[in-house]
């Protein structure tokens, strides 16, 4: 930083202090420990209710070794619901919500889909 300020390059030399600021407060703040429930009006999560009416459809996909349940929605924000599960969940929570949602099957999922949501899992594999 001195020698961006020898420089004259300020505009780096803010950009340089902004992201060290922003490593020193993501390694310092403790995460939230979130609850979620499926109920029989809809899910329940972090004390907001997101009912059936709301939600489209749900899948299974697989990112870095960690199972995902993502949920559409038709609201704009939060367009999907994404929550972590445990693998011998899977099954118990795929009869909770086949009775509600329909699975979505995805034919083709693109590059910048599987690095975002993960890899899908088809239904014959659940």
């Amino acid at each position: 930083i001195l020698l961006l300020a020898i420089l004259r390059n300020y505009f780096l030399m803010g950009s340089l202090i902004a992201l060290l600021f922003l490593v020193y407060v993501a390694g310092t703040t403790k995460p939230q420990i979130v609850k979620h429930r499926i109920t029989a009006r809809g899910f329940d999560t972090s004390g907001r209710l997101y009912e059936w009416f709301l939600l489209k459809n749900f899948y299974f996909t697989r990112k870095d070794k960690q199972l995902m349940l993502l949920v559409e929605t038709s609201l704009r924000l939060p367009a999907m619901l994404m929550f972590l599960v445990n693998e011998k969940d899977m099954e118990a929570i795929f009869v909770l919500l086949q009775e509600k949602l329909l699975y979505k099957d995805i034919r083709k999922q693109g590059r910048l889909e599987k690095m975002n949501y993960g890899e899908y899992i088809p239904l014959e594999k659940i």
